[in-house]
């Protein structure tokens, strides 16, 4: 009775929908506090609407983006995510640019609770897979027929999107593009794809599961660990780079980027080392970005031992939220007669067998490095912990966080992914909380074994856990795959609520006044944001107007 009520709901607010906005009676298809995610089909962006903005939102965008054609997709279901029970569904529709989906939640009224709209496909730009799949040849004599080992051409330096970073974004960005006939460029810096994971720690491996990272139209054989293996996830990504015939430019640098002078002052000044520069604002009726009047940017690029310069349309920095090592000043560092190191350094833990190490930090990478330490055979190890983290098993990650939408026998993950997206945050937030007390609860062994070695435990802004963290500070916290149970028992010492107050020659000295011997300096302390690289390259403004990762 519940999904047949929901079905007529459902079809009854798209047969209103027209009317109701031709009339701009939008409280007639939409609750009053209503929450509208877009990803590009209305707004040509990714934007959030709540309350009123909802209606301003709508009638600023529906006659540009012209929808039509709106159909429920798939079984409706009673749906209680937002806290108060609502009749859900997908829907399908059409816009003036391309083919799109909806997620949307009707209250008892049959008004919109929440709403997401994405662009799927554009009409003019469909993937070349399945049936549409490329020739892969042009049968025939061809005279002065390329080979793919020809130098570059014009073309080649010519391309519409510039890509800045090579790893699981970039390459993922690079792929849909190239499937659309859209002509890119990804350049990275390391000498091989995949090498951004190759050059850290050999014990590191995701604590996500394997059906959380799957890459677009490839994804994991049926046979990947649940948990990927540094070396295994970097040889994906080369492997991935090739199958899918990425522009993949390996050993190039990126030393400038400037906008293309379009004859206006302002533009003029800043193509020729006046700073600034910007990556958009706005947009126009064809959906392209643009800052004031520049229409491209000039890039200034190193590889192969010589200089060139490319000129792209549109730049993407696919550079991640991990910038330069942050490495704390403390006094007396370069007295000290052992190895110090910031943990994007550490190779391993095999050259540092019988050695005393001190690890400054207690976030993942601490957690990671002390572990292999220990397992390696280090004297002692002991974790400087200077301020309280968040610990959770991956028992509890995977049945209460990603387990109802990531598992083997869950749904595909592209609908996974568009579910994920489909709350805002400042209602997701509630089910954070909720999340985050089931956890709490299954780890209260561990957590109790923490607390009595004086391990220091947080959980969270407002006690939304560990999905909160990743979200708001993409950090602070530590899925246990081993160091916790290492810290409880105590094989790796903990010393908290006092940082360090110096660096001896052989020693760590806390605030407390307490030394630790040290043979070994780890400081898994970080990263700054890389709207640090983006200001270096291009300028402060455009930093600013990119915004901290």
């Amino acid at each position: 009775l519940s999904r047949t009520m929901a079905a007529s709901l459902l079809k009854r607010w798209c047969a209103e929908l027209p009317a109701a906005a031709t009339a701009g009676a939008w409280e007639r298809v939409f609750a009053s506090g209503a929450n509208w995610r877009d990803f590009l089909a209305f707004t040509w962006n990714i934007r959030t609407a709540s309350g009123e903005d909802v209606f301003r939102t709508a009638a600023d965008t529906w006659d540009k983006a012209s929808p039509n054609s709106w159909a429920l997709e798939g079984e409706p279901q009673v749906d209680r995510a937002t806290g108060v029970e609502t009749y859900a569904g997908w829907l399908r529709f059409n816009t003036k640019a391309g083919t799109a989906r909806a997620h949307i939640r009707l209250d008892k009224e049959g008004r919109a609770h929440t709403l997401m709209t994405a662009l799927d496909e554009l009409h003019n730009g469909q993937s070349s897979i399945g049936a549409s799949r490329p020739r892969g040849t042009q049968h025939g004599a061809v005279k002065g027929r390329r080979y793919p080992s020809d130098p570059l051409d014009e073309e080649d330096l010519n391309p519409y999107v510039a890509i800045i970073g090579g790893g699981q974004a970039g390459m993922a960005l690079g792929a849909r593009l190239g499937l659309v006939g859209v002509p890119y460029v990804i350049l990275e810096s390391n000498s091989r794809a995949g090498d951004s994971w190759r050059k850290r720690y050999p014990s590191l491996r995701l604590h996500d599961p394997v059906w959380y990272n799957h890459l677009p139209f490839l994804p994991f054989p049926p046979s990947w660990p649940v948990f990927t293996p540094r070396d295994k996830m970097a040889d994906w990504l080369e492997a991935y780079s090739r199958t899918m015939d990425l522009n993949f430019w390996s050993s190039t640098r990126v030393t400038r980027a400037v906008p293309l002078s379009c004859g206006c002052p302002e533009s003029d000044s800043r193509s020729h080392g006046g700073g600034g520069g910007g990556s958009g604002n706005g947009g126009s009726g064809d959906g392209t970005v643009r800052d004031g009047d520049h229409t491209g940017w000039l890039i200034d690029i190193e590889g192969e031992g010589r200089p060139l310069q490319l000129s792209a349309t549109h730049l993407v920095f696919a550079t991640g939220m991990s910038g330069y090592p942050r490495v704390p000043q403390l006094p007396g560092a370069d007295e000290f007669e052992g190895v110090m190191m910031h943990s994007s350094q550490y190779c391993g833990g095999r050259p540092f067998r019988g050695k005393r190490a001190v690890v400054i930090g207690a976030n993942t990478s601490a957690h990671d490095i002390a572990q292999d330490l220990w397992e390696q055979g280090a004297a002692s190890v002991t974790m400087v912990q200077r301020s309280p983290t968040l610990v959770v098993s991956t028992d509890s990650v995977l049945r209460f966080g990603l387990g109802p939408l990531y598992s083997e026998d869950g749904i595909p993950h592209e609908f996974a992914d568009y579910i994920a997206t489909t709350l805002p945050y400042g209602v997701v937030e509630r089910r954070w909380r909720e999340m985050a007390a089931q956890m709490r609860e299954n780890d209260a062994d561990l957590h109790e074994r923490l607390r009595k070695v004086g391990f220091q435990l947080d959980f969270g802004q407002d006690e939304t856990g560990v999905f909160g963290k990743s979200a708001r500070e993409g950090g602070g916290f530590y899925i246990n795959v081993g160091a916790s149970e290492l810290l409880a028992n105590g094989d790796v010492g903990i010393r908290s609520g006092s940082g360090v107050a110096r660096v001896g020659t052989k020693s760590v000295v806390l605030e407390s006044g307490e030394s630790l011997d040290a043979d070994l300096l780890i400081y898994a302390t970080g990263y700054g944001s890389m709207n640090k690289f983006v200001a270096e390259l291009i300028g402060e403004e455009t930093a600013a107007r990119v915004g901290r990762v």
